[in-house]
């Protein structure tokens, strides 16, 4: 990469940091009443980024496709558990409840807390040699440690500044109302190091029902993802999901539990229009990752392009949800 390249890069990211702040304050500020203006531009400014979405508008009223349906749900299928399941520490009842603790990565308990308010409330001459900081309020704000032993007290300066940046996000409005997130108390737990997860396993559900997954791999390092997407049948799916900064592979290799993870899917996702359950397998065990109600914000869109009617399809909403929920629906009186 040349100098004048590298300047380029740099310049660039600086303006994206300022863009998402922008918008981040912006939406923060938003009146309730003004959530579906903003949502549509929103969608609008999002399928613009690829040439097969180009130019779709969000219809609210009547919506058919999957992305449509996903910004619907948003706002109108205000179900109270989505608040609970997305929070990485009050779901794991649920899960024990449901599939079992088995299937929860143990949590590292400190004095006999086992969550955390502050990142102060950490003795990290306490905790084991390798291990995984959450915050339980939104997704990728995750700090791997893998040797303890090799920490310096620089690193863990660096880590406090990270952990309390991300208790700062209210991660409703970061990308774009992702209203299950919001409320949320913004703590940190500490999970047991299993093992590298390299690959991640996302099952589409709709309405209780596993319809297609795909495998995620390359994930530890977020570079170079690549997937593959089947139905439920295990066959290779002829679609993708957000096809652009995804590369499709063709890779067959399947655990031999992956019908027990179908089944844990179906068993996660009763009682909800559609949810997305993602779940590792590490040496032979299957492990709960998360339950995400808007795959990619909302933002992913299959390719090609009909297979986001045929996913609409799938998903089955209550429009008089829409009418009824006046919270969210603009009033010009108010």
């Amino acid at each position: 990469m040349t100098i004048n390249k590298k300047i380029k890069e740099i310049f660039k990211g600086y303006y994206n940091n300022y863009l998402t702040k922008k918008h981040y304050s912006s939406a923060q500020n938003l009146k309730e009443k003004d959530y579906e203006n903003y949502l549509a531009d929103r969608y609008a400014e999002f399928m613009n980024r690829r040439e097969y979405t180009k130019g779709k508008t969000l219809n609210l009223e009547n919506p058919t496709t999957f992305s449509e349906k996903s910004q619907w749900i948003k706002l109108y299928d205000q179900d109270p558990r989505k608040n609970i399941y997305s929070d990485k520490y009050a779901v794991r009842q649920h899960i024990k409840d449901t599939i079992g603790r088995e299937h929860l990565i143990p949590l590292i308990n400190i004095d006999g807390k086992d969550c955390f308010d502050s990142f102060d409330e950490i003795d990290f001459d306490k905790l084991p040699n390798s291990f995984v900081i959450k915050c339980v309020h939104g997704s990728h704000m995750n700090i791997i440690v893998k040797d303890k032993t090799k920490l310096t007290k620089k690193d863990i300066k660096q880590f406090k500044k990270k952990i309390k940046h991300w208790q700062n996000i209210d991660y409703c409005f970061y990308v774009a109302l992702e209203t299950q997130y919001l409320g949320i108390k913004p703590r940190i737990i500490i999970e047991e190091y299993v093992d590298d997860i390299n690959k991640d396993y996302k099952f589409m559900c709709f309405n209780g029902k596993c319809e297609y997954f795909w495998i995620s791999e390359n994930v530890v390092d977020n570079k170079n993802v690549t997937y593959t997407t089947f139905n439920r049948d295990l066959s290779i799916a002829d679609f993708n999901m957000n096809l652009g900064w995804r590369k499709n592979i063709l890779d067959k290799n399947l655990p031999k539990n992956i019908n027990e993870m179908i089944l844990i899917a179906d068993k996660l996702s009763e009682d909800f229009c559609f949810v997305r359950v993602d779940l590792y397998e590490i040496k032979g065990k299957i492990y709960f990752g998360e339950l995400t109600f808007n795959s990619a914000a909302g933002f992913d869109v299959p390719y090609p392009a009909e297979y986001d009617v045929k996913l609409g399809n799938l998903m089955t909403i209550d429009l008089s949800k829409r009418e009824n929920n006046f919270k969210y629906r603009k009033n010009e009186n108010n």
